[in-house]
């Protein structure tokens, strides 16, 4: 009898062993998945976003010294980074024919499934590398980054860029697609495009120069707008919009809204200030331009900032 006891409770013992060995297997697995997902949600914290001036630090990489670099951050799966694909294989040919540019695709993936990828999209890249994204202070995919022969940035395009995007990117790189090409990335560009179109900073300074009617719509609430704003620019609230606008600006004039532009929040489909406002302008059938650019890059770029050029904390929302 004491034996038969002996072997149950023994039993017992390893039945309760394998029960918390595998709850332990789970909780890990489930904390590795969780974390994989929380880096690609999660938005890239202010003070480690790359931006116009920051430093691209790629393992592996080195920059080559008689070029600038047109880096492709992209990812298995992003449906921006598909959409996107048209205008990205028209503009990596033609960087391949006419040879003033480096080019260099990063990814999450490793390089096996990164460098398929490429190939299956028929997009004709120097180099290929994985890299963590968020480790680099990319916000997300796709986003094109010139970098200089030190891997210094000199500027950034994110998301899946409409016509205008398009255009800003070939004006800077001065680079033409084939023509066959410059029409399917147009057509792309117009089927995807928002209601509300990004306005680049070189044309914004255009516009302000050009436009004296021009009106910019300061759509963040009275307490960023206070801190810092563009010269001149006219502060409604975005929920004040439908309300305020069509009898104190009037559907008549030019007008931008500038509203803090989050290129992650943008890229994900998260909810923002500037989703707010255009769907608050559609409301009474007027479509606006957004101000891409935030108040520091303005700054740097010629644009008139009256008080403050940096957002307080949270500035992105």
């Amino acid at each position: 009898m004491r034996v038969v006891r002996s072997l149950f409770t023994v039993r017992r013992l390893e039945m309760i062993i394998n029960g918390f060995a595998i709850a332990a297997i789970v909780y890990v697995g489930v904390a590795m998945v969780m974390r994989r997902v929380d880096q690609q949600k999660r938005p890239v914290s202010a003070d480690r976003r790359l931006t116009t001036g920051s430093d691209l630090k790629v393992a592996g990489v080195t920059w080559p010294a008689d070029k600038d670099t047109l880096v492709f951050v992209l990812q298995v799966g992003c449906k921006y980074c598909a959409k996107s694909m048209p205008f990205y294989r028209g503009l990596a040919g033609a960087i391949q024919r006419e040879g003033k540019l480096h080019t260099l695709a990063i990814l999450p993936q490793n390089t096996r499934e990164a460098d398929a990828y490429m190939s299956d999209n028929r997009i004709p890249i120097a180099e290929t590398r994985q890299a963590n994204l968020m480790d680099l202070g990319i916000a997300g995919t796709p986003t094109l980054i010139l970098v200089d022969n030190t891997g210094k940035v000199i500027q950034s395009w994110t998301g899946f860029l409409d016509h205008l995007g398009t255009e800003d990117v070939l004006a800077r790189l001065k680079v033409s697609l084939p023509l066959g090409h410059e029409e399917e990335s147009t057509s792309a560009a117009q089927s995807g495009s928002a209601a509300a179109a990004i306005v680049y900073t070189s044309e914004l300074l255009s516009l302000l120069g050009a436009d004296p009617s021009l009106r910019i719509i300061d759509a963040r609430n009275r307490v960023r707008f206070g801190n810092g704003h563009i010269q001149g620019a006219y502060n409604i609230p975005a929920e004040e919009l439908a309300a305020r606008f069509p009898h104190e600006i009037g559907k008549d004039r030019s007008t931008l809204v500038y509203c803090g532009y989050s290129e992650y929040c943008a890229v994900s489909g998260f909810s923002t200030l500037c989703a707010h406002a255009a769907s608050e302008l559609k409301r009474i059938n007027v479509n606006i331009r957004v101000i891409r650019d935030k108040l520091p890059q303005l700054k740097t770029a010629g644009v008139q900032i009256a008080g403050s050029a940096e957002e307080p904390n949270g500035g992105d929302k």
